[in-house]
């Protein structure tokens, strides 16, 4: 790329008479980064520094930009060709984003983020948002959560996650249901929550079903329904929700908003343990010890006991230790 770029720059220097040396006496920015560039492949880093630093007094963002990269810690462990390489390849994402391509700039603001330039990684990230990039906007809400310390509480985070939700974000939905649910900054409102929990849930968000579902089985915001709360919870199993499989599971084996059938309901503790659900290994090791919905086994009761108990349920271990006594 840089071989390009050093041909490019000596037609560009030479039709402006400017071959016949005495360059550093240029004015234009642009043929500062390069002559910069022309002897920086040369190797004669020093020398390309000045001309960047000369762009850069001249207000130009791509020296400033070249020359905090070419010149950052990575030149000094023998990178310098990469870190220009880089350095140019950024100025052409800020390009990009200045011509409102959100996901440029989304790139840009992660360019200032792992730079450590919090203020610039918030302003691209908004940017993006703006610009209906659903990422941009998620992360830009997690910035006024839990990067940006000392800032006063502006509901900023609730725009942008309202935001995520409007552009069809799953998660987002999830986000302000719990927002509204919890009363974090807002006004405690379910009716509220309620609506951001069905978004989710139409938009196939395990842990929207979930959260719908457990507004039904505890009347919150709605009348109590166990056969609605059932019916959601298996579309969260469905969508791998581990916790709401062993639910599912629980709501078989009791009978609750739907038909008592055993085997379906070690089928689904069955699911919810394979799914890293420590109550539901530890109702599959019930089922296994007891022989209901299934043939008892006392290796296979033990086997999940000891699953249920390295997920970190406590009533597992316990049951190992007297088994051991």
């Amino acid at each position: 790329m840089l071989r390009g770029v050093k041909k490019a720059v000596f037609r560009v220097l030479c039709l402006g008479a400017l071959c016949l040396g005495g360059l550093m006496a240029e004015s234009n920015p642009k043929e500062l980064i390069f002559s910069g560039i022309t002897i920086y492949t040369d190797k004669d880093f020093t020398r390309a520094k000045e001309y960047f630093e000369k762009a850069c007094r001249l207000n130009d963002a791509d020296g400033c930009t070249i020359l905090r990269e070419a010149y950052s810690k990575v030149i000094l462990k023998g990178s310098a060709r990469e870190s220009i390489e880089k350095a140019l390849e950024h100025t052409a994402t800020a390009k990009a984003c200045k011509s409102n391509d959100a996901e440029k700039c989304k790139d840009l603001a992660e360019f200032y983020f792992n730079a450590n330039d919090l203020k610039n990684a918030l302003e691209y990230y908004s940017k993006s948002c703006k610009l209906n990039n659903v990422e941009g906007c998620m992360l830009s809400a997690t910035f006024y959560n839990d990067m940006i310390k000392g800032l006063k509480k502006d509901k900023k985070d609730l725009e942008y996650y309202s935001k995520a939700c409007e552009l069809n974000y799953g998660d987002g939905c999830v986000i302000l249901g719990d927002i509204y649910h919890n009363g974090e900054g807002v006004t405690q409102n379910f009716k509220k929550a309620f609506k951001y929990y069905s978004k989710a849930c139409e938009l196939n968000n395990g842990e929207g079903c979930s959260k719908l579902g457990g507004d039904y089985f505890l009347g919150e915001s709605v009348t109590q329904d166990l056969k609605k709360a059932f019916g959601y919870y298996s579309k969260a199993c469905e969508l791998n929700e581990a916790l709401t499989c062993t639910l599912v599971g629980e709501f078989y084996r009791d009978g609750e908003g739907v038909t008592k059938d055993l085997k379906k309901a070690f089928e689904y503790s069955a699911k919810a343990c394979e799914l890293n659900d420590a109550k539901g290994c530890y109702a599959l090791a019930a089922f296994y010890n007891e022989g209901k919905g299934v043939a008892k086994d006392e290796k296979q009761t033990t086997e999940n006991l000891e699953k249920s108990c390295k997920l970190g349920l406590k009533e597992a271990c316990d049951i190992l230790k007297e088994q051991k006594q």
